[in-house]
């Protein structure tokens, strides 16, 4: 649930994940099929309508092979926008509204958790310097030296790979 998914991408993961995943067989699952469903997304239908577009998705995908699914699934993963990316939850003072900094391969982003709305995004050619005091605070200077903004983020919890 940490990237921000449609509908039909979240049933059409669900179904490929009935195919890899051993411990959830599709037949005998034990938990309802919608619970593979994010749950910002998963309010939006009731279970019911989950469980049949899942179990069509599922029917329809003709994959029986576990590696095929499986890279699959990592391929719609992989277009994602922050796929592969730390995430870092933070608070800062400048940023208020956003709960969570994405260091990635185009630079920092703050965004806010659970809507994965995205607050700013820093270049690297525009962060003049980054640093960290401590375990849980990190520092981040934006701009020219000559004018820059200094941001002081207290992290929240142990950084977690997108």
């Amino acid at each position: 649930g940490r990237h921000a998914v449609t509908e039909d991408e979240a049933v059409h993961l669900a179904a490929l994940r009935f195919v890899f995943d051993p411990s959830q067989p599709f037949d005998s699952a034990t938990q309802s099929k919608g619970n593979h469903i994010p749950t910002i997304v998963r309010a939006k239908k009731s279970e019911s309508e989950w469980e049949s577009l899942i179990t069509q998705k599922y029917h329809s995908l003709g994959i029986k092979d576990a590696a095929v699914a499986e890279a699959e699934y990592i391929k719609i993963c992989r277009e994602w926008k922050f796929y592969g990316s730390a995430v870092f939850y933070v608070d800062d003072k400048f940023v208020p509204e956003a709960n969570a900094m994405i260091v990635d391969q185009n630079g920092v982003h703050m965004i806010n958790l659970p809507e994965k709305n995205e607050i700013c995004t820093w270049a690297y050619t525009v962060i003049a310097n980054w640093s960290y005091s401590n375990s849980t605070e990190f520092g981040l200077v934006v701009g020219s030296l000559m004018n820059p903004r200094r941001h002081v983020m207290v992290c929240k919890a142990q950084h977690a790979s997108y």
